[in-house]
């Protein structure tokens, strides 16, 4: 499943902000480079919501010692941010991530998926959560 029509639908941008926890603000590329280059920056997913890609060569305008320390967002297909990093060049460690602490609705049980993305392209169920 691919993008709405919403605004940052399935959207996956850097931003100028430099927090998960304030305001991301908006996306972040040099004004010189003109239009927006991350609004068509996008990804799909399968029939069970499992998304994989890489994306290179983003035209911001800026050098990539520059993008250090800003957050990247991850939109849900309407538009919502559901997942937030903050660049940095220290490298990755191989620990698992720790599964979301969530509290899924009667008919849900917490989504044990790690690859998945923190949202759910149920209806039924809400963000973290999957049918049981």
């Amino acid at each position: 499943m691919g993008p709405s029509e919403a605004a940052n639908s399935c959207g996956v941008h850097i931003h100028a902000g430099m927090s998960c926890m304030e305001d991301a603000m908006g996306h972040y590329y040099s004004p010189v480079v003109g239009s927006d280059p991350w609004r068509t920056i996008v990804y799909s997913s399968d029939a069970d919501g499992m998304a994989s890609g890489v994306i290179t060569g983003i035209p911001t305008g800026l050098p990539a010692s520059e993008i250090v320390g800003h957050s990247m967002i991850i939109h849900d297909r309407a538009g919502t941010r559901v997942a937030c990093a903050i660049l940095s060049t220290d490298a990755p460690t191989m620990s698992p991530p720790s599964p979301p602490m969530v509290e899924c609705p009667a008919g849900c049980k917490p989504s044990a998926a790690r690859r998945k993305l923190l949202f759910s392209a149920l209806p039924n169920c809400p963000a973290g959560c999957e049918p049981m």
